[in-house]
């Protein structure tokens, strides 16, 4: 439980309604089907909502009353998208509405405020997170050509981005469009080779570990948002980039030092524990 609540006190819920609130709780993760596990769940939310929200607690007579009312909504969302349930006899407004009556302290809610709740769930069902094993099969599988294993248990995608690869900073060059992988604990480098209606096909260029690389950032007349990756053990280059704005540039620079010093962190701890165990 204490995991769940340092997982949860990560996530912001400021200014949300109960129900966008739990869209954005349940994008972190795929809900459970076993009711204890939801309702231990909804009680992290629930609390976490109310820190995030704390003129919500002066609204309802009980606090709890925020636990019962996220419940609520995670078993109206399944009965109105659960493919087991059939039209005639899903959840209607009123019965929504009567199932929720003095659920604060014997008080109703308001009927507008359960109204818009109901509306905006039957409008839109929530997006569970993909997990990352998935995530990374996904990716391994779009990639064609000589590329390493990256199905790996301990493995995560981190993000995505489209660059140039870049030969000479100082010359204007033909644009080679590169799309880039970054793991966290590797970055493979990939070419498109085919759109299609069930997804991108990429070619595989190169890959390099996170460990014992510097990430540095330049700017030319040609190249303003430059990226370029340099070994620690040779000074060698081993690749050259450039972002195509500055929000790409700055947020994958921003991404890939942190996982390139959380790899370094990790070989430090592994190569000191070897060390202590000579």
């Amino acid at each position: 439980m204490m995991v769940l609540e340092c997982y949860v006190e990560e996530i912001n819920f400021q200014g949300l309604s109960i129900d966008d609130a739990l869209r954005k709780f349940q994008s972190h993760f795929r809900m459970p089907g076993e009711a204890q596990k939801i309702e231990r769940l909804v009680e992290a939310f629930s609390q976490r909502y109310l820190v995030c929200n704390p003129e919500i607690a002066t609204t309802f007579n009980n606090p709890d009353t925020v636990f019962i009312l996220a419940f609520a909504v995670i078993m109206l969302h399944t009965d109105l998208h659960s493919p087991n349930v059939k039209t005639e006899r899903k959840m209607k407004l009123d019965d929504f509405i009567k199932n929720l009556r003095g659920i604060d302290d014997g008080q109703d809610i308001d009927k507008d405020v359960l109204r818009g709740v109901y509306e905006r769930i039957k409008k839109e069902e929530f997006h569970p997170a993909t997990d990352h094993v998935t995530a990374v099969q996904s990716v391994e599988q779009s990639i064609l050509g000589n590329r390493p294993i990256l199905s790996q248990p301990h493995r995560r995608l981190v993000c995505s981005v489209s660059l140039l690869e870049i030969n000479d900073p100082s010359k204007r060059e033909k644009k080679h469009f590169r799309e880039i992988f970054l793991f966290n604990d590797m970055l493979v480098v990939t070419k498109v080779l085919a759109r299609k209606k069930t997804g991108t096909l990429y070619n595989f260029k190169k890959s390099f570990p996170l460990h014992g690389i510097t990430v540095l950032k330049y700017e030319t007349p040609h190249y303003p948002f430059g990226i370029r990756l340099i070994s620690v053990v040779d000074n060698k280059v081993l690749a050259t980039f450039c972002a195509l704005n500055h929000e790409d540039w700055s947020r994958f620079v921003r991404d890939l030092q942190e996982y390139v010093m959380e790899m370094n962190e990790m070989e430090d701890i592994r190569i000191g524990g070897k060390i202590d165990n000579i």
